[in-house]
């Protein structure tokens, strides 16, 4: 299975699956914050819900996006990268076919000398993810 949309929230992930099943590609969601967490000592997930098909489906399901996103704007939620607008985004941008060759980066963003950030797997560029918005009442007790 090959993930062509990522989402923030499972809803609209789901939503996007269930479609292009009924549009006749197999579609399912898979939620990457528990592999965030333990393979990128990433804390705070994004872009972890993903619409994967499968391999020999990637280019007619990236047509029915399209498709479905005009007529439906069904992608509306989806994470696109600023650049080019994939919907094919990873975070953190490290490598999901090695764990030896991470070792050096993940530890580099755990202690907080290389920031994480979102990739897109069309064009490559890498941008950082929104500012968290933090609760005004933490630092009021």
């Amino acid at each position: 299975m090959f993930p062509i949309a990522s989402f923030e929230d499972a809803a609209p992930a789901e939503a996007l699956a269930r479609r292009l099943s009924e549009e006749g590609i197999g579609a399912a969601t898979n939620d990457d914050a528990g592999e965030q967490l333990l393979r990128f000592l990433t804390p705070h997930p994004h872009a972890q819900w993903h619409v994967l098909v499968p391999s020999d489906k990637v280019q007619e399901a990236l047509d029915k996006l399209r498709a479905l996103d005009a007529s439906e704007q069904i992608l509306r939620f989806a994470i696109r990268c600023p650049d080019c607008g994939s919907t094919q985004i990873e975070y953190p941008q490290f490598s999901r076919n090695t764990l030896v060759g991470n070792i050096v980066p993940v530890a580099a963003a755990a202690l907080g000398l290389v920031e994480r950030e979102f990739y897109c797997t069309a064009c490559h560029f890498t941008w950082p993810p929104p500012a968290e918005v933090s609760d005004s009442r933490d630092g009021a007790r």
